[in-house]
């Protein structure tokens, strides 16, 4: 294979940038409507474009996880295999998630409800959106576990996307105000030093 990955991976962790911002603005929206939240009240255009940043950028990461997959020693291990086939799902579910999280919100905020933070009241709003967002859970664990087994460093298993999702939630906790952003927004806040620091060194090229 001759795609060269590491120009690959950095693109993809921009690409997180921006999905991790349009993450925030959807979560802005989601707050706002939070009881006793002293948010203002975000602009239209805010939903419109959190959903689209979502939508047209996650399907990127299933591309750096399948480059991931082929360009590391043993391509065609088992667990190399996982990982390339949970990272085409976490392409495929991510978007759908996503998208449907935005109309959630829309619906929350056309009935007036008040939620008592972004994360239940998206789930108890949205009957397909609990399910999906366990679906991708599951996803995102195993292509983690996959991604850590295939890692040809100890370092870089340990900084594998679900530890690095971990400790922003951590830190999300630790810093006031912070909790609803940071720890819903955590899984694409984790790609960005995973695509940009860790993938990158994984590979030859």
């Amino acid at each position: 294979m001759n795609l060269k990955a590491k120009p690959v991976f950095y693109f993809v962790a921009v690409v997180a940038v921006f999905v991790s911002f349009g993450d925030i603005l959807l979560l802005w929206n989601a707050n706002a409507m939070v009881s006793g939240s002293n948010l203002p009240t975000p602009p239209d255009f805010t939903l419109v474009l959190g959903h689209y940043l979502g939508v047209l950028g996650i399907g990127f990461y299933g591309v750096g996880y399948v480059i991931l997959a082929l360009k590391l020693p043993s391509p065609s291990s088992l667990r190399q295999r996982i990982l390339l086939l949970s990272g085409i799902a976490v392409g495929i579910l991510g978007p759908v998630v996503h998208g449907l999280t935005t109309m959630t919100i829309v619906q929350s905020k056309l009935t007036g409800t008040v939620m008592s933070d972004p994360t239940s009241g998206i789930l108890q709003s949205g009957a397909l959106v609990l399910p999906l967002w366990i679906g991708i859970l599951i996803v995102f664990v195993i292509s983690s576990i996959a991604c850590a087994a295939s890692m040809p460093k100890r370092w870089m298993a340990v900084s594998n996307p679900l530890t690095l999702v971990i400790i922003i939630v951590v830190i999300s906790m630790l810093v006031p105000g912070w909790t609803n952003f940071g720890a819903p927004a955590s899984f694409n806040l984790a790609q960005i030093p995973f695509f940009a620091l860790v993938a990158p060194r994984a590979v030859a090229s």
